[in-house]
């Protein structure tokens, strides 16, 4: 089913059709705010770098936090990274990978060992987990394999039920469950894209890990 079912949404999803990646990161921010997210409990921010380290230059488009009632605690439910309707599959091998380079950021400062992730073309989407022991990211929803497979996202005018569902599931398990975590990952692509201002020096010491993991 479509989540499409507003005017206001309509007008967001042309826009996102039409217009380069800022209508996209728009379209969902509206999503999460009015139908995904919409106890207070939820603190949607965009525009904020995967970690708290001082001279953090990366943004990352979207992410979701959840504070507790007495506002003592927040932690940190998903990152989403987005490109726009038209993107290439360069560019979208290039957003699954910063989408994986953020998590890494974000696991190396916090040594919390899975995080939700989810890539947007437009307004299609794929959610997405990392994983601490795996080399890239695990498909979540849907469940196929494919590297930068456009035909792997699922666009919300026809299949927004499915992102919805996902999305719900994901707000009930604040870390994703041990059974996930068990998944078949996706490959981590041979050409390692990233826009201006990013690096992945933490995937760096994800590999090293797992090369220390294995002398063991």
């Amino acid at each position: 089913m479509s989540l499409i079912t507003t005017a206001r949404l309509r007008r967001l999803w042309q826009d996102a059709q039409d217009h380069p990646e800022w209508a996209t990161t728009r379209l969902w921010e509206y999503i999460f705010h009015h139908i995904i997210f919409t106890e207070d409990k939820w603190v949607v921010s965009s525009q904020q770098p995967p970690t708290h380290q001082s001279g953090d230059l990366r943004r990352v488009d979207v992410i979701v936090e959840k504070m507790d009632s007495s506002a003592t605690t927040i932690g940190t439910l998903l990152f989403l990274e987005a490109k726009r309707a038209g993107a290439s599959p360069s560019d979208i091998e290039e957003v699954e990978y910063q989408a994986f380079t953020a998590a890494c950021a974000y696991w190396v400062e916090t040594s919390i060992p899975a995080l939700w992730t989810m890539t947007c073309v437009g307004s299609s989407a794929r959610l997405w987990i990392f994983s601490e022991r795996t080399d890239y990211l695990i498909p979540f929803v849907p469940d196929g394999h494919g590297l930068a497979d456009r035909s792997e996202y699922l666009d919300i005018p026809s299949r927004g039920t499915e992102i919805a569902n996902g999305l719900d599931y994901i707000k009930k398990h604040m870390t994703p469950p041990t059974e996930l975590l068990k998944l078949t990952p996706s490959p981590r692509p041979a050409h390692r894209p990233l826009p201006d201002g990013w690096h992945d020096s933490e995937v760096g010491h994800l590999d090293a890990v797992h090369q220390q993991d294995a002398v063991i």
